[in-house]
């Protein structure tokens, strides 16, 4: 944790894609959690990209391959240089920092490390928390299809190998929230612990 001014500040990072229900999860918690916590700042990866970034369409011309990897050089760029800013500011209010985010992002020329270890040196976690979610219900299966169930699983996977990896960088701990299709409870409450236990 981060020591300022005799008070532990901790930074806690919830990962993990957008079908893990990650964003309502997180949003349900801390607005339920928040008179039970100690004081925190809160902020989404989201708030930090630009939104064409995130589309597979873009606003950018992409034809060519040079045009598409330095659109995602920019990006990433981009992002690295607003989160390190975000990062330091939110340090100086003494609160604790939650931070919704992923590893990678899709863009049209592939997916692009948004998180690596050229931003060990201002964003170090005390915890990831990984969204991890049961992408084989049948029930998921038959709702989604097959071929969508097992591009989720990559991107799952993905995103997964890139915590674990950057968690050895920073000497980070992992935890592990499991979503179960049909069992929000369980998630909430294991998110809620989480979330608690590393700003305890």
């Amino acid at each position: 944790m981060i020591r300022k001014e005799g008070v532990n500040m901790g930074i806690i990072f919830v990962t993990g894609i957008q079908e893990s229900g990650k964003d309502e999860i997180v949003d349900m918690v801390l607005t339920c959690s928040r008179k039970n916590l100690p004081p925190f700042d809160y902020f989404r990866f989201d708030d930090l990209i630009p939104q064409e970034s995130n589309s597979t369409d873009g606003v950018v011309d992409l034809w060519s391959f040079s045009n598409r990897i330095k659109h995602m050089h920019n990006v990433q760029r981009d992002f690295s240089t607003k989160l390190k800013k975000k990062v330091d500011h939110l340090k100086l209010t003494g609160n604790h920092i939650i931070v919704n985010g992923y590893f990678t992002l899709k863009t049209p020329g592939g997916y692009l490390p948004i998180i690596s270890k050229g931003s060990d040196g201002f964003f170090k976690p005390d915890v990831i928390v990984v969204m991890d979610i049961d992408f084989d219900n049948p029930v998921m299966i038959k709702k989604l299809g097959k071929e969508r169930v097992k591009e989720l699983k990559y991107d799952q996977d993905l995103n997964l190998k890139c915590a674990a990896s950057y968690a050895t960088i920073t000497k980070s701990a992992v935890n592990i929230v499991r979503v179960e299709y049909g069992n929000l409870k369980d998630a909430l409450k294991d998110m809620t612990n989480a979330i608690t236990l590393a700003l305890g």
